[in-house]
């Protein structure tokens, strides 16, 4: 109702006024505003209105809300979207993969228990997505921009690229993505420090035989230190978030911590499921023995990805070998036997001679070589750091020149080697190649010959040997858990 202020009355006070005259006051400028709004505004907005269209009977969009009657509470304002991923207009079975990929977490293969889908709906072909808002103050808005980010997750897993690997070098990831989420997404992850550890070139540790010094052992403790645990840890949450939100499979070296140990890991990252599988270095090379342990053949994953091609998603097999461990013929027959199509060598190694030993897997064992080699100068490192000449330190000195490459299963160099600079190495894959190249070689089918080998005693019984001559011996039997034996 109108207040009404008796102005003839020159004693008043308007600072007297009681609290209702107060709030019809506000209500009454209050309704003033949403007026001028209508009269104003309002027939602005009515160019952009678009006429709703209600979704058919058969492809329903389940909101969820919680009401909590006359009581308020923060949750009365979310609002969540689920809905069965086969029921969206999506182009073909690549799209469907991206999507699944671009949801990430949202992706679930069997519906959410409160989802609220009838048993007629909950039987989705490519899994469930849900997906909430509750950060605006009306449930609307939280509603509309739920319903906007499924849009464009639609549109964007519809729109599909061609898959490209990448190299990324310095920090060493293997993967494959958008190139402008790529740079963007590494550069978070390295301010972020997840890429923790690396390789200590030219550093001593403070060993003689027969003597360690203090101040190598303090060196030791600053590396321990920042080497990261695998998987619990928050580097690694942090790298299966970037694969998460980017869609990429990352696989990426690392300097794992067990308890008192050391390791040179290589960490398997999916989009879909985060980490799946880590490869610790089975022997060091020279001085590493000093600061890394020696892994075993429970860590030798060969692990099946998916990936977005263009018109289907396309599934291939990666494995990784470490730097030298590329010269055991064991391990790159096993990792052959096990039907290695992407075969990722991150190393140091940027002399020549390693360009040869990539082309060399390639052609014996007839997959892409993906070989990604660090480019570090000494400002890359702690000042205090060790370097190959102590008299003259400069920061743009090299200490590993790089040599990144890309090799195709007949040995064609497609993309590489990149040398003195840092880059991203990327090439078109035609899985297709390495049936090709198996026509006519195929180490461990029609051109393997298991009986031409020799039996005896030094081979057969280990018992007389050296316990670490049995770690080179890589039995290609399986366990039930699917993981390599070591001969014993």
């Amino acid at each position: 109702m109108p207040v009404r202020i008796d102005t003839d009355d020159k004693g008043m006070d308007h600072n007297e006024a009681t609290s209702a005259s107060h709030l019809a006051l506000r209500q009454q400028r209050q309704l003033l505003y949403y007026m001028r709004l209508i009269e104003h505004e309002m027939p602005q907005l009515a160019a952009f209105r678009k006429p709703f269209v209600p979704p058919p009977p058969a492809h329903p969009l389940i909101v969820r809300s919680i009401s909590y009657g006359s009581e308020k509470h923060y949750a009365a304002l979310k609002r969540t979207i689920v809905v069965p991923i086969s029921r969206l207009p999506l182009k073909n079975a690549a799209a469907f993969h991206k999507f699944k990929l671009l949801a990430g977490a949202r992706w679930s293969v069997e519906p959410p228990k409160d989802s609220g889908l009838g048993r007629e709906e909950a039987n989705g072909e490519h899994g469930y997505f849900k997906i909430s808002c509750e950060d605006f103050p009306h449930a609307s808005m939280n509603l509309k921009w739920a319903s906007d980010a499924l849009d464009r997750l639609i549109a964007t897993a519809n729109t599909l690229g061609t898959w490209r690997p990448r190299l990324a070098r310095h920090e060493k990831e293997i993967m494959h993505g958008d190139e402008e989420i790529f740079d963007r997404q590494l550069e978070t992850s390295r301010r972020n420090g997840c890429l923790i550890g690396g390789y200590p070139k030219f550093s001593t540790f403070g060993v003689v035989v027969g003597d360690r010094t203090s101040e190598g052992r303090d060196e030791f403790v600053r590396y321990h230190n920042a080497a990261v645990e695998v998987p619990n840890s928050s580097a690694i949450t942090r790298i299966a978030a970037v694969s998460r939100e980017t869609g990429v499979f990352i696989i990426v070296g690392v300097i794992e911590r067990d308890l008192g140990t050391l390791y040179c890991t290589a960490v398997l990252v999916d989009p879909v499921h985060g980490y799946v599988a880590k490869h610790r270095k089975l022997v060091p090379t020279a001085m590493e023995r000093v600061i890394w342990g020696q892994g075993d053949g429970t860590t030798l994953p060969v692990y099946e990805a998916s990936f977005s091609g263009d018109e289907s998603a396309t599934k291939a097999k990666l494995a990784t070998a470490i730097c030298w461990e590329n010269y055991m013929p064991l391990l790159r027959n096993f990792y052959y036997s096990r039907g290695v199509q992407i075969y990722c060598a991150p190393t140091v190694d940027s002399r020549p001679e390693w360009q040869h030993t990539m082309k060399h897997i390639a052609l014996e064992g007839r997959c892409f070589v993906l070989s990604a080699c660090q480019y570090a100068e000494e400002k890359d490192y702690p000042a205090d750091h060790a370097v190959a000449n102590p008299d003259k330190r400069e920061s743009t000195n090299v200490m590993i020149a790089g040599g990144s490459v890309i090799i195709s299963p007949l040995g064609k160099v497609l993309a590489g080697p990149l040398l003195g600079k840092e880059g991203v190495l990327t090439a078109d894959l035609d899985l297709d190649d390495i049936l090709r190249g198996k026509f006519d070689l195929d180490v461990t089918g029609h051109y393997a010959r298991p009986d031409a080998r020799v039996e005896s005693s030094y081979v057969t019984n280990l018992s007389h040997l050296p316990a670490y001559w049995g770690r080179q011996c890589l039995a290609v039997t399986e366990k039930t858990t699917g993981q390599a034996n070591m001969c014993s």
